[in-house]
């Protein structure tokens, strides 16, 4: 079929814009690295033993999602860049503060290259 180009999947890093793709995967694997800190580590339980473990799920689950949707839909980074930024400021007493990195790498993104790939 002439003049039909595929859509690359939005998993894939992109050969145009590496660098902007990357970041975002990175901003994921930070956020899902964090989740699995916060819900392995001994502290937050001991803090609050009384809480139902489906809130605590939910908790962690939750900026996970959030760290997805640039992946799938990349226009959607600075909005879920500032969404996670609103969660580790909400949730900064507890595990709010180990899901920043993620937010960081989402608000500065890798540059593109100067010489585009033909």
């Amino acid at each position: 079929m002439a003049g039909f180009r595929r859509r690359p999947s939005a998993l894939t890093v992109s050969p145009r814009r590496p660098a902007l793709a990357r970041s975002r995967l990175i901003a994921f694997l930070l956020t899902v690295t964090a989740a699995a800190v916060v819900s392995t580590a001994p502290f937050y339980a001991a803090m609050r033993p009384e809480s139902p473990a489906h809130t605590f799920m939910i908790a962690t689950a939750t900026p996970v999602l959030f760290a997805f949707l640039p992946l799938v839909l990349p226009p959607l980074q600075r909005p879920v860049a500032v969404l996670l930024v609103l969660f580790s400021w909400l949730a900064g007493m507890s595990v709010g503060l180990f899901y920043l990195p993620g937010a960081v790498v989402l608000f500065f993104p890798g540059r593109a290259p100067k010489t585009p790939v033909r």
